[in-house]
């Protein structure tokens, strides 16, 4: 299936759905976003936690690869 979504406002991101008909067809489930994200024991948190090394050796690895490409 392929249907324009019609966005309230995207140019705003406002991505809410105009359409609900068009969501009913595809069979998505709208959800509140606002509770989405980790949560539970400290645990389970810790290993969501931003890990600034992790995201250098990422951006890293990109220029690397962009780099091979030219």
């Amino acid at each position: 299936m392929v249907a324009d979504p019609q966005f309230v406002n995207p140019t705003a991101n406002d991505f809410r759905i105009k359409n609900k008909s068009v969501l009913r067809k595809t069979g998505f489930n709208e959800f509140d976003y606002s509770k989405a994200g980790v949560y539970g024991a400290d645990e389970w948190k810790k290993l969501a936690e931003f890990d600034a090394a992790v995201a250098r050796r990422f951006d890293e690895a990109v220029i690397r690869n962009e780099n091979r490409k030219k």
